[in-house]
Protein backbone atom coordinates (compact mmCIF):
# COMPACT_ATOMS: atom_id res chain seq x y z
CA UNK A 1 0.00 0.00 0.00
CA UNK A 2 2.66 2.64 0.86
CA UNK A 3 4.29 4.33 -2.12
CA UNK A 4 7.48 2.59 -3.18
CA UNK A 5 10.53 4.77 -3.73
CA UNK A 6 12.61 3.67 -6.73
CA UNK A 7 16.25 2.99 -5.96
CA UNK A 8 18.98 4.84 -7.78
CA UNK A 9 19.79 1.85 -9.97
CA UNK A 10 16.17 1.23 -10.98
CA UNK A 11 14.70 3.09 -13.98
CA UNK A 12 11.76 5.16 -12.78
CA UNK A 13 9.50 3.73 -15.48
CA UNK A 14 10.15 0.16 -14.29
CA UNK A 15 10.13 0.74 -10.52
CA UNK A 16 7.21 -0.73 -8.52
CA UNK A 17 4.65 1.97 -7.92
CA UNK A 18 1.05 2.16 -6.66
CA UNK A 19 0.28 5.15 -8.88
CA UNK A 20 -1.68 3.03 -11.36
CA UNK A 21 -3.91 1.87 -8.49
CA UNK A 22 -4.53 5.51 -7.51
CA UNK A 23 -5.20 6.54 -11.09
CA UNK A 24 -7.68 3.77 -11.88
CA UNK A 25 -9.52 4.71 -8.67
CA UNK A 26 -9.54 8.40 -9.64
CA UNK A 27 -7.61 9.34 -6.49
CA UNK A 28 -10.89 9.14 -4.56
CA UNK A 29 -10.65 7.84 -0.97
CA UNK A 30 -13.96 6.00 -1.32
CA UNK A 31 -12.83 4.12 -4.44
CA UNK A 32 -9.45 3.32 -2.93
CA UNK A 33 -11.07 2.02 0.25
CA UNK A 34 -13.57 -0.16 -1.61
CA UNK A 35 -10.97 -1.82 -3.82
CA UNK A 36 -8.39 -2.18 -1.06
CA UNK A 37 -11.00 -4.01 1.02
CA UNK A 38 -11.94 -6.22 -1.91
CA UNK A 39 -8.36 -7.10 -2.84
CA UNK A 40 -6.69 -7.49 0.55
CA UNK A 41 -9.62 -8.38 2.81
CA UNK A 42 -11.92 -10.21 0.40
CA UNK A 43 -14.87 -8.11 1.52
CA UNK A 44 -17.35 -6.09 -0.52
CA UNK A 45 -17.97 -2.91 1.43
CA UNK A 46 -18.74 -0.53 -1.45
CA UNK A 47 -22.49 -1.01 -1.05
CA UNK A 48 -22.18 0.77 2.29
CA UNK A 49 -20.83 3.92 0.62
CA UNK A 50 -24.24 5.57 0.30
CA UNK A 51 -26.27 3.60 2.85
CA UNK A 52 -25.96 0.76 5.31
CA UNK A 53 -25.26 -2.48 3.43
CA UNK A 54 -28.62 -4.15 2.71
CA UNK A 55 -27.32 -7.73 3.13
CA UNK A 56 -23.99 -7.62 5.00
CA UNK A 57 -23.29 -6.11 8.40
CA UNK A 58 -21.31 -3.12 7.10
CA UNK A 59 -22.58 0.32 8.03
CA UNK A 60 -22.07 3.52 6.09
CA UNK A 61 -19.95 5.06 8.82
CA UNK A 62 -17.67 1.99 8.82
CA UNK A 63 -17.07 2.40 5.09
CA UNK A 64 -16.12 6.06 5.40
CA UNK A 65 -13.95 5.33 8.43
CA UNK A 66 -11.91 3.06 6.17
CA UNK A 67 -11.87 5.68 3.41
CA UNK A 68 -10.43 8.20 5.88
CA UNK A 69 -7.07 6.39 5.78
CA UNK A 70 -6.71 7.34 2.12
CA UNK A 71 -7.96 10.90 2.55
CA UNK A 72 -4.76 11.63 4.47
CA UNK A 73 -2.48 10.19 1.79
CA UNK A 74 -0.08 12.67 0.22
CA UNK A 75 -0.88 11.23 -3.22
CA UNK A 76 -4.60 11.91 -2.78
CA UNK A 77 -3.91 15.33 -1.30
CA UNK A 78 -1.78 16.34 -4.28
CA UNK A 79 -4.40 15.09 -6.74
CA UNK A 80 -7.20 16.93 -4.96
CA UNK A 81 -5.07 20.06 -4.77
CA UNK A 82 -4.45 19.94 -8.50
CA UNK A 83 -8.15 19.44 -9.14
CA UNK A 84 -8.93 22.44 -7.01
CA UNK A 85 -6.58 24.69 -8.99
CA UNK A 86 -7.79 23.91 -12.48
CA UNK A 87 -9.71 27.13 -12.97
CA UNK A 88 -13.14 25.61 -12.41
CA UNK A 89 -15.89 27.87 -11.16
CA UNK A 90 -18.07 27.49 -8.12
CA UNK A 91 -21.05 26.91 -10.43
CA UNK A 92 -19.21 24.05 -12.16
CA UNK A 93 -18.21 22.56 -8.82
CA UNK A 94 -21.81 22.74 -7.65
CA UNK A 95 -22.89 20.65 -10.64
CA UNK A 96 -20.60 17.80 -9.59
CA UNK A 97 -21.54 15.07 -7.11
CA UNK A 98 -20.64 15.84 -3.52
CA UNK A 99 -17.14 14.66 -2.63
CA UNK A 100 -15.68 13.64 0.69
CA UNK A 101 -13.27 16.11 2.22
CA UNK A 102 -10.46 15.75 4.72
CA UNK A 103 -11.40 17.21 8.06
CA UNK A 104 -8.76 19.07 10.06
CA UNK A 105 -8.93 17.92 13.65
CA UNK A 106 -7.33 19.74 16.52
CA UNK A 107 -6.78 16.43 18.30
CA UNK A 108 -4.63 15.15 15.41
CA UNK A 109 -7.01 12.34 14.47
CA UNK A 110 -7.70 11.63 10.81
CA UNK A 111 -11.28 12.13 9.70
CA UNK A 112 -13.34 12.59 6.56
CA UNK A 113 -16.71 14.13 5.87
CA UNK A 114 -19.47 11.86 4.59
CA UNK A 115 -20.90 13.42 1.40
CA UNK A 116 -24.38 14.95 1.54
CA UNK A 117 -24.43 14.75 5.33
CA UNK A 118 -23.13 16.67 8.31
CA UNK A 119 -21.47 13.54 9.64
CA UNK A 120 -17.74 13.12 10.21
CA UNK A 121 -16.12 9.67 10.11
CA UNK A 122 -12.88 9.11 12.01
CA UNK A 123 -10.33 6.69 10.60
CA UNK A 124 -11.02 3.24 12.03
CA UNK A 125 -10.33 -0.31 10.99
CA UNK A 126 -13.17 -2.52 9.79
CA UNK A 127 -13.09 -4.44 13.06
CA UNK A 128 -13.76 -1.18 14.90
CA UNK A 129 -10.21 -0.75 16.18
CA UNK A 130 -8.73 2.72 16.49
CA UNK A 131 -5.42 3.29 14.66
CA UNK A 132 -2.23 4.64 16.13
CA UNK A 133 -0.54 7.09 13.78
CA UNK A 134 3.16 7.72 14.07
CA UNK A 135 4.40 11.27 13.60
CA UNK A 136 5.16 12.19 10.01
CA UNK A 137 4.16 8.86 8.45
CA UNK A 138 1.62 8.20 5.73
CA UNK A 139 -1.66 7.07 7.37
CA UNK A 140 -1.76 4.08 5.02
CA UNK A 141 1.09 2.56 7.04
CA UNK A 142 -1.17 2.35 10.08
CA UNK A 143 -3.72 0.56 7.89
CA UNK A 144 -1.00 -1.76 6.57
CA UNK A 145 0.05 -2.74 10.09
CA UNK A 146 -3.52 -3.69 10.89
CA UNK A 147 -3.96 -5.53 7.58
CA UNK A 148 -1.04 -7.84 8.33
CA UNK A 149 -1.72 -8.19 12.05
CA UNK A 150 -2.70 -11.60 13.35
CA UNK A 151 -5.63 -9.87 15.02
CA UNK A 152 -7.03 -9.04 11.60
CA UNK A 153 -9.71 -11.67 10.90
CA UNK A 154 -9.84 -11.01 7.15
CA UNK A 155 -6.38 -10.77 5.58
CA UNK A 156 -5.21 -14.37 6.03
CA UNK A 157 -8.53 -15.80 4.83
CA UNK A 158 -8.58 -13.52 1.79
CA UNK A 159 -5.03 -14.53 0.77
CA UNK A 160 -5.67 -18.25 1.33
CA UNK A 161 -8.89 -18.11 -0.65
CA UNK A 162 -7.19 -16.39 -3.61
CA UNK A 163 -4.24 -18.79 -3.68
CA UNK A 164 -6.53 -21.81 -3.36
CA UNK A 165 -8.60 -20.51 -6.28
CA UNK A 166 -5.43 -19.90 -8.30
CA UNK A 167 -4.22 -23.48 -7.91
CA UNK A 168 -7.49 -25.41 -7.82
CA UNK A 169 -9.75 -23.31 -10.05
CA UNK A 170 -12.18 -22.34 -7.29
CA UNK A 171 -11.82 -20.85 -3.83
CA UNK A 172 -13.30 -22.11 -0.59
CA UNK A 173 -15.52 -19.05 -1.01
CA UNK A 174 -16.72 -18.11 -4.47
CA UNK A 175 -16.35 -15.40 -5.69
CA UNK A 176 -12.96 -14.94 -4.06
CA UNK A 177 -13.62 -11.31 -3.09
CA UNK A 178 -16.92 -11.94 -1.31
CA UNK A 179 -16.05 -13.40 2.09
CA UNK A 180 -19.28 -12.83 3.95
CA UNK A 181 -21.44 -14.63 6.47
CA UNK A 182 -24.12 -14.98 3.80
CA UNK A 183 -21.59 -16.73 1.51
CA UNK A 184 -20.08 -19.51 3.67
CA UNK A 185 -17.01 -21.52 2.60
CA UNK A 186 -17.39 -25.00 1.15
CA UNK A 187 -14.91 -26.51 3.66
CA UNK A 188 -14.97 -24.20 6.71
CA UNK A 189 -12.74 -26.27 9.00
CA UNK A 190 -10.01 -26.68 6.39
CA UNK A 191 -10.29 -23.02 5.37
CA UNK A 192 -9.90 -21.84 8.95
CA UNK A 193 -6.93 -24.13 9.63
CA UNK A 194 -4.97 -23.08 6.53
CA UNK A 195 -5.64 -19.40 7.28
CA UNK A 196 -4.51 -19.91 10.89
CA UNK A 197 -1.30 -21.62 9.78
CA UNK A 198 -0.65 -18.93 7.17
CA UNK A 199 -0.88 -16.23 9.84
CA UNK A 200 1.23 -18.33 12.25
CA UNK A 201 3.96 -18.53 9.59
CA UNK A 202 4.01 -14.74 9.28
CA UNK A 203 2.10 -14.68 6.00
CA UNK A 204 4.84 -16.58 4.18
CA UNK A 205 3.46 -17.03 0.65
CA UNK A 206 6.04 -19.71 -0.15
CA UNK A 207 4.83 -21.71 2.85
CA UNK A 208 1.21 -21.29 1.71
CA UNK A 209 2.01 -22.40 -1.84
CA UNK A 210 3.92 -25.46 -0.57
CA UNK A 211 1.01 -26.36 1.69
CA UNK A 212 -1.54 -26.11 -1.11
CA UNK A 213 0.41 -28.02 -3.76
CA UNK A 214 1.22 -30.77 -1.24
CA UNK A 215 -2.47 -31.52 -0.73
CA UNK A 216 -4.07 -34.57 -2.28
CA UNK A 217 -6.73 -32.31 -3.81
CA UNK A 218 -4.12 -30.43 -5.86
CA UNK A 219 -2.42 -33.63 -7.02
CA UNK A 220 -5.60 -35.22 -8.37
CA UNK A 221 -6.02 -35.83 -12.08
CA UNK A 222 -8.54 -33.87 -14.12
CA UNK A 223 -9.98 -37.18 -15.38
CA UNK A 224 -13.18 -38.16 -13.61
CA UNK A 225 -12.73 -41.65 -12.16
CA UNK A 226 -16.31 -42.01 -10.92
CA UNK A 227 -19.61 -40.23 -10.79
CA UNK A 228 -20.15 -37.23 -8.57
CA UNK A 229 -16.80 -35.60 -9.33
CA UNK A 230 -18.14 -32.84 -11.54
CA UNK A 231 -19.11 -30.49 -8.69
CA UNK A 232 -16.11 -28.14 -8.43
CA UNK A 233 -17.03 -27.27 -4.83
CA UNK A 234 -16.01 -30.79 -3.74
CA UNK A 235 -12.45 -30.59 -5.15
CA UNK A 236 -12.82 -34.26 -6.08
CA UNK A 237 -10.73 -33.82 -9.22
CA UNK A 238 -8.60 -31.10 -10.78
CA UNK A 239 -10.73 -28.90 -13.03
CA UNK A 240 -9.55 -28.00 -16.49
CA UNK A 241 -8.36 -24.40 -16.37
CA UNK A 242 -7.48 -21.84 -18.98
CA UNK A 243 -3.89 -20.67 -18.72
CA UNK A 244 -3.33 -17.00 -18.03
CA UNK A 245 -2.21 -14.94 -21.05
CA UNK A 246 1.31 -14.82 -19.61
CA UNK A 247 1.38 -18.60 -19.10
CA UNK A 248 0.12 -19.23 -22.62
CA UNK A 249 2.70 -16.90 -24.15
CA UNK A 250 5.52 -18.42 -22.12
CA UNK A 251 4.37 -21.91 -23.10
CA UNK A 252 4.42 -20.97 -26.77
CA UNK A 253 7.88 -19.46 -26.40
CA UNK A 254 9.14 -22.55 -24.58
CA UNK A 255 7.67 -24.94 -27.12
CA UNK A 256 8.63 -23.07 -30.27
CA UNK A 257 11.79 -21.16 -29.34
CA UNK A 258 10.13 -17.92 -30.48
CA UNK A 259 11.93 -14.67 -29.65
CA UNK A 260 10.60 -11.14 -30.10
CA UNK A 261 13.69 -9.20 -29.05
CA UNK A 262 13.31 -6.21 -31.37
CA UNK A 263 9.72 -5.47 -30.41
CA UNK A 264 10.47 -6.04 -26.73
CA UNK A 265 13.28 -3.48 -26.88
CA UNK A 266 10.81 -1.03 -28.43
CA UNK A 267 8.31 -1.67 -25.64
CA UNK A 268 11.00 -1.09 -23.02
CA UNK A 269 11.82 2.28 -24.55
CA UNK A 270 8.31 3.44 -23.56
CA UNK A 271 6.94 3.39 -27.08
CA UNK A 272 3.78 1.59 -28.12
CA UNK A 273 3.89 -2.00 -26.91
CA UNK A 274 3.30 -4.00 -30.09
CA UNK A 275 5.12 -7.11 -28.92
CA UNK A 276 3.70 -10.53 -29.65
CA UNK A 277 3.13 -10.98 -25.95
CA UNK A 278 1.10 -7.76 -25.70
CA UNK A 279 -1.05 -8.74 -28.67
CA UNK A 280 -1.70 -12.19 -27.22
CA UNK A 281 -2.51 -10.76 -23.77
CA UNK A 282 -5.01 -8.33 -25.30
CA UNK A 283 -6.95 -11.27 -26.75
CA UNK A 284 -6.76 -13.63 -23.77
CA UNK A 285 -6.98 -11.17 -20.86
CA UNK A 286 -10.59 -12.01 -20.08
CA UNK A 287 -11.38 -11.30 -16.42
CA UNK A 288 -15.14 -11.74 -16.74
CA UNK A 289 -15.26 -15.54 -16.57
CA UNK A 290 -13.65 -18.05 -14.25
CA UNK A 291 -10.52 -19.86 -15.44
CA UNK A 292 -12.25 -23.21 -15.13
CA UNK A 293 -14.48 -22.11 -18.00
CA UNK A 294 -12.28 -23.50 -20.76
CA UNK A 295 -14.19 -22.09 -23.71
CA UNK A 296 -12.20 -19.83 -26.04
CA UNK A 297 -13.64 -17.01 -28.12
CA UNK A 298 -13.53 -16.95 -31.91
CA UNK A 299 -10.78 -14.31 -31.89
CA UNK A 300 -8.71 -16.35 -29.43
CA UNK A 301 -9.07 -19.51 -31.50
CA UNK A 302 -8.20 -17.68 -34.70
CA UNK A 303 -5.12 -16.12 -33.10
CA UNK A 304 -3.82 -19.59 -32.23
CA UNK A 305 -4.70 -21.08 -35.60
CA UNK A 306 -3.62 -18.25 -37.87
CA UNK A 307 -1.83 -15.68 -35.72
CA UNK A 308 1.67 -14.50 -36.53
CA UNK A 309 3.26 -16.22 -33.54
CA UNK A 310 1.95 -19.72 -34.35
CA UNK A 311 2.37 -19.17 -38.07
CA UNK A 312 6.04 -18.34 -37.64
CA UNK A 313 6.49 -21.24 -35.23
CA UNK A 314 5.13 -23.72 -37.78
CA UNK A 315 6.90 -22.26 -40.80
CA UNK A 316 9.77 -24.43 -42.01
CA UNK A 317 11.88 -21.41 -42.94
CA UNK A 318 11.24 -19.22 -39.88
CA UNK A 319 10.87 -21.76 -37.05
CA UNK A 320 14.16 -22.76 -35.43
CA UNK A 321 12.67 -25.74 -33.61
CA UNK A 322 10.70 -27.11 -36.53
CA UNK A 323 13.54 -26.68 -39.01
CA UNK A 324 15.93 -28.39 -36.58
CA UNK A 325 13.57 -31.34 -36.14
CA UNK A 326 12.93 -31.64 -39.87
CA UNK A 327 16.61 -31.36 -40.85
CA UNK A 328 18.23 -33.34 -38.05
CA UNK A 329 20.16 -36.23 -39.61
CA UNK A 330 19.82 -39.84 -38.47
CA UNK A 331 16.36 -39.22 -36.97
CA UNK A 332 13.54 -41.50 -37.97
CA UNK A 333 10.03 -40.16 -38.61
CA UNK A 334 8.98 -41.65 -35.28
CA UNK A 335 11.78 -39.73 -33.53
CA UNK A 336 10.76 -36.48 -35.21
CA UNK A 337 7.12 -36.89 -34.19
CA UNK A 338 8.11 -37.78 -30.63
CA UNK A 339 10.36 -34.70 -30.42
CA UNK A 340 7.43 -32.46 -31.39
CA UNK A 341 5.27 -34.09 -28.70
CA UNK A 342 7.96 -33.60 -26.08
CA UNK A 343 8.42 -29.96 -27.09
CA UNK A 344 4.72 -29.11 -26.86
CA UNK A 345 3.07 -31.55 -24.44
CA UNK A 346 6.15 -32.65 -22.45
CA UNK A 347 5.33 -36.30 -23.07
CA UNK A 348 5.84 -38.89 -25.81
CA UNK A 349 2.84 -39.78 -27.97
CA UNK A 350 0.65 -42.70 -27.01
CA UNK A 351 0.73 -45.74 -29.25
CA UNK A 352 -2.47 -44.63 -30.98
CA UNK A 353 -1.24 -41.06 -31.43
CA UNK A 354 2.10 -42.23 -32.81
CA UNK A 355 0.39 -44.56 -35.26
CA UNK A 356 -1.94 -41.87 -36.58
CA UNK A 357 0.73 -39.15 -36.78
CA UNK A 358 3.26 -41.41 -38.50
CA UNK A 359 0.64 -42.54 -41.00
CA UNK A 360 -0.17 -38.90 -41.75
CA UNK A 361 3.49 -37.96 -42.31
CA UNK A 362 4.49 -41.17 -44.13
CA UNK A 363 1.73 -40.82 -46.71
CA UNK A 364 3.79 -38.02 -48.26
CA UNK A 365 6.17 -39.69 -50.68
CA UNK A 366 8.72 -36.89 -51.01
CA UNK A 367 10.98 -35.30 -48.36
CA UNK A 368 9.51 -31.81 -48.76
CA UNK A 369 6.01 -33.17 -48.32
CA UNK A 370 6.99 -34.99 -45.13
CA UNK A 371 8.52 -31.82 -43.71
CA UNK A 372 5.30 -29.94 -44.39
CA UNK A 373 3.37 -32.78 -42.74
CA UNK A 374 5.58 -32.41 -39.65
CA UNK A 375 4.70 -28.69 -39.63
CA UNK A 376 1.01 -29.67 -39.67
CA UNK A 377 1.58 -32.04 -36.75
CA UNK A 378 3.32 -29.27 -34.83
CA UNK A 379 0.44 -26.87 -35.60
CA UNK A 380 -2.13 -29.42 -34.40
CA UNK A 381 -0.26 -29.96 -31.12
CA UNK A 382 0.03 -26.21 -30.45
CA UNK A 383 -3.73 -25.85 -30.99
CA UNK A 384 -4.70 -28.88 -28.92
CA UNK A 385 -6.71 -28.54 -25.72
CA UNK A 386 -3.93 -30.33 -23.86
CA UNK A 387 -1.49 -27.57 -24.77
CA UNK A 388 -3.65 -24.53 -24.00
CA UNK A 389 -5.26 -25.83 -20.78
CA UNK A 390 -3.92 -26.66 -17.34
CA UNK A 391 -5.16 -30.14 -16.46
Amino acid sequence: LPAAQPGPATPAALAPSPLAFFQVNEYKPENLAANTSRLFLGTQVQCAQCHDHPFARWKREEFWSLAAFFSGSSVVAQAQGSAGNDGSTDEADAAQPARAKVVDRSDGKLAISIPDTDLIAEARFLDGGEPTFRPGEDPRLALTRWLTSRDNPYFARAAVNRLWEHFLGRGFVDPVDDLDEANPPSHPELFDEIARQFAYHNYDLKYLIRAIVATQAYQLSSVAAQGGQDDSRLFARMPLRRMTPEQLYDSLVQATGFRDAASQAQANSLQVDDTAQAKLKSLFADQTSRRSDSQTSILQALSLMNGALVSDATDLERSQLLSAVAEMPLMSLADRVETLFLATLSRPPTADEAERMLAFVAQRSDEVGQKRALADVFWALLNSAEFILNH
